[in-house]
């Protein structure tokens, strides 16, 4: 969350924009999207606690209590509606569950997506060490290519295919060309980032504590808002899509004892594509040797 010093600071460029009214386009863009996301919000309490007036009201009273301690600021003198509406965005902006706004509609959208690809390269001690390219499809098919990035890595590459609501899965060994199916407890989830390059994913859906403001960037020429939290002693960083509220880059990393990085993955994730059933499928053709089968 912001320190106080880093929120004075910025309260005063807002202030100085007010004083002007002449919002830059960054800032307007800003305004419009908190703006946009505390209605959406609003909406969903309105829902969800229909029976609970305190509740559906909690929202615009702290709204209201942020316009009226701006508008009492002695140095501000402005006049006209819109000075006035200027006020009520600084308000929106500096709302203390800003952040919890824009993570509720990043969980929202990614609980829609019906399925997901990204690439990455995981590192670590900061040395690359194996390419990830990960297809996900609902509801729960999950496949892993991992190829290690040395001299001939592409001869061990391996393939993981998993169905977590089976609890089954096989490994494809591409050097040996050997398979190996095996099965686990359905819908079980690794704990740890190193062992399950969808632990970002599986974190998002689950979390409920602080998140971090970054500001607005561009990633892949996408407009993009940033967000951070920490899961487990793991910090995952999602650059959103400025209109889709969906991950267009994940950074997930981890540091040691000495507080070095040891381990990071960034991954730029495409979201609702086609996929073809054959990247999930389970079955074991006749040019693998399975594990554990002494007439191949």
């Amino acid at each position: 969350m912001k320190s106080q010093d880093n929120l004075s600071s910025e309260l005063n460029h807002y202030v100085e924009v007010l004083k002007s009214n002449e919002p830059s386009e960054k800032d307007m863009q800003r305004m419009e999207f908190n703006l946009q996301a505390a209605i959406a919000k609003q909406g969903q309490l309105e829902s969800a606690n229909e029976e609970i007036p305190s509740a559906n009201q909690s929202l615009w009273q702290k709204l209201a209590e942020s316009f009226k301690a701006i508008v009492q600021l002695p140095s501000l003198k402005w006049g006209g509606a819109a000075a006035s509406l200027t006020a009520f965005m600084i308000s929106i902006v500096f709302w203390g569950g800003n952040s919890s706004v824009a993570f509720a509609e990043v969980v929202a959208e990614l609980q829609k997506i019906t399925s997901m690809r990204f690439v990455s390269e995981m590192k670590n001690q900061g040395n690359t060490m194996m390419q990830l390219k990960v297809f996900y499809r609902q509801p729960g098919q999950v496949r892993i290519e991992t190829t290690p990035l040395v001299e001939n890595g592409e001869n061990a590459t391996s393939i993981n295919v998993l169905d977590t609501s089976l609890g089954k899965g096989v490994i494809f060994l591409e050097g040996p060309k050997m398979a190996m199916p095996f099965n686990f407890e359905a819908n079980d989830q690794k704990s740890s980032p190193r062992e399950n390059p969808l632990f970002w994913f599986d974190a998002i859906h689950d979390y409920d504590g602080p998140v971090t403001e970054l500001g607005w960037n561009t990633v892949n020429g996408v407009d993009v808002y940033g967000l951070s939290f920490i899961e487990s002693g793991v910090e995952i960083i999602l650059w959103a899509d400025k209109k889709s509220h969906l991950p267009v880059q994940v950074i997930v990393s981890q540091k040691d004892y000495s507080g070095q990085e040891s381990f990071s993955m960034t991954a730029n994730v495409e979201f609702n594509i086609q996929l073809a059933s054959e990247l999930f499928s389970l079955e074991i053709d006749s040019s693998y040797i399975t594990a554990g089968d002494e007439n191949k």
